[in-house]
C-alpha cells in the first residue's frame, strides 16, 4: 500500500468488489448473510457495546479493517485468500446472529426461517462454486510441461 502505483479509482473498485462480491459470496455465503446483518441489529438492540469485552472485539475489528486497507492493493480482486484472517470475526458475528434469531420473538416463524437459511447454506455454496471446480476447465494451464512437478512440490509444503 505504501508503494501503490495505481489510481484511487482502481483502489475504490477493489473496495467495492470485495464488499459487494467477495464478502457476501465467498466469505460469508448468501445463506449466512441475513444472520450476519441480524448480528449488527441485535448488537445495537442488546447494547452489546456496554459489555466489558466489547472494547477488545472492537479493537480487533479496527485492526482487521486497517489490515484490509493496507493490503487492498495486494488483495485486489483475485487474491481473496488474504481475507481468511476475517473468518473468525465474521463467523462470530454470524453465530451471534443465528443465536439471537433462533431465540427471538416471534420464535416459531423466525426459527423456521433461520433453519431454512441454515439448510440453504450448502445449496448457495454449491451454486456459487460449481463452475469453479471444473476438472475439464481448471483455472490454470494444464498443458504447462512442469505443471505436475510443481503441484507435487507444492503438495510437500
Amino acid at each position: 500500500m505504501l508503494d501503490y502505483q495505481g489510481s484511487i479509482v482502481q483502489l475504490l473498485d477493489y473496495y467495492q468488489h470485495n464488499l459487494i462480491s467477495t464478502l457476501p459470496e465467498l466469505l460469508i455465503n448468501y445463506g449466512s448473510l441475513p444472520f450476519f446483518l441480524a448480528a449488527f441489529y441485535f448488537a445495537v438492540k442488546n447494547q452489546i457495546y456496554r459489555h466489558p469485552f466489547f472494547l477488545y472485539l472492537a479493537a480487533g475489528g479496527i485492526v482487521l479493517i486497517l489490515y484490509y486497507l493496507f493490503e487492498a492493493n495486494a488483495i485486489a480482486q483475485i487474491h481473496d485468500y488474504y481475507l481468511f484472517v476475517f473468518y473468525p470475526f465474521l463467523f462470530a458475528l454470524v453465530a451471534y446472529g443465528i443465536k439471537q434469531l433462533l431465540y427471538s420473538q416471534p420464535r416459531k416463524t423466525v426459527s423456521i426461517f433461520s433453519i431454512f437459511l441454515l439448510l440453504a447454506l450448502s445449496v448457495t455454496c454449491h451454486l456459487r462454486m460449481k463452475n469453479r471446480w471444473d476438472p475439464a476447465h481448471p483455472r490454470f494451464n494444464r498443458l504447462q510441461p512442469n505443471c505436475k512437478q510443481l503441484f507435487r512440490i507444492q503438495a510437500l509444503w
